[in-house]
């Protein structure tokens, strides 16, 4: 009976051991489950990172294939550009050469050009002379319809204005004939009255000394002739509008400044008209060392085209009223 007690004792312990043992697998076989789980959820992160990237490795690799693709095809035309290059350097050796020749030829043209154009300005100016340094051409206005009205009868006759006569009729059949460098009939437009004049703009350019300006009575028309209406230009608009154009032919040549003063004599005295207020200071004519004369003092617009020298003209000529009106002038 004893040895029955100690042997079920020994199966008891036994079987107890076993039963932790069974607990103790199970609890291993659950934590291994665990952890297989977890391997394979980081195995499927895994697997989709790797995919993923495959991915944009493969889609990398065609780009870089591409370019590479682009690169060989970029190489082999500038490859062959090259030797296009090297075929053509003798062509090109050539042209450079013969570019230099034309250069060459340019500047001895140039250097003729200079001095044909020297010549010409010598003989042209020698023209200008053999005319006369001082002409005086005579215009006549046709009477006014005042003039007119009043009984007034034309003693003008233009039958000899082509050769420079120009004869009063004195009373009768008598004349008394003046001579002048050209008259002008009151038929005469402006283009034939400039037509005289533009000839010394071209003297203007070529360094010497210019003075257009028109004289006579109140009434006669000299406001008429040099300035004119707006929709009819004359002597002065006309003469600065040649002035820019020869310039602007010759700019190539030559760089010139024009500046425009604007004065008036009024009781043998000068006044600038360009000048902000009247100036207390006499303005006086100055001859230079080198015979030009010049007026100390007075005010010169620089002007770059033709508006704006009308826009001078204008202002001297709005200044002009105002000063008349203020000192009740009536000619000037």
């Amino acid at each position: 009976m004893s040895e029955t007690c100690m042997s079920l004792t020994a199966a008891n312990e036994q079987l107890e051991q076993s039963r932790m043992d069974l607990d103790d697998m199970h609890f291993k076989a659950h934590s291994l489950d665990q952890t297989c789980r977890q391997q394979a959820s980081m195995l499927s992160t895994i697997s989709g990172q790797y995919e993923h990237e495959k991915k944009f490795r493969d889609a990398t690799i065609a780009k870089l294939e591409e370019k590479l693709k682009v690169m060989k095809e970029e190489q082999a035309q500038l490859s062959r550009e090259a030797h296009e290059c090297d075929d053509s350097i003798p062509e090109l050796t050539q042209m450079v050469s013969a570019v230099q020749g034309l250069v060459a030829q340019c500047e001895y043209l140039k250097v003729k050009c200079n001095e044909e154009l020297t010549e010409r300005k010598k003989l042209y100016n020698q023209v200008q002379e053999a005319k006369g340094n001082i002409r005086v051409f005579c215009r006549c206005r046709p009477l006014s319809k005042q003039e007119m009205s009043a009984g007034y009868k034309d003693v003008v006759d233009f039958k000899g204005a082509r050769d420079g006569d120009l004869a009063i009729l004195a009373g009768g059949s008598s004349k008394k004939i003046f001579k002048f460098d050209c008259v002008y009939t009151s038929n005469d437009d402006q283009v034939d009255v400039f037509a005289d004049a533009s000839p010394l703009v071209v003297s203007v350019l070529d360094g010497f000394n210019v003075c257009i300006f028109a004289y006579g009575q109140t009434g006669t028309g000299k406001t008429f002739t040099m300035e004119g209406p707006e929709c009819n230009r004359r002597v002065n608009y006309r003469t600065v509008e040649r002035l820019f154009e020869i310039a602007r032919k010759r700019s190539e040549m030559f760089s010139c400044d024009i500046c425009v003063s604007v004065l008036k004599v009024y009781n043998e005295q000068l006044r600038d008209l360009l000048a902000a207020s009247p100036s207390s200071k006499k303005l006086e004519i100055k001859q230079g060392s080198e015979g030009s004369h010049h007026i100390p003092g007075i005010v010169e617009a620089r002007v770059e085209r033709l508006s704006e020298v009308w826009n001078v003209l204008q202002a001297g000529s709005s200044t002009r009223a105002v000063r008349s009106n203020n000192v009740n002038e009536h000619s000037s």
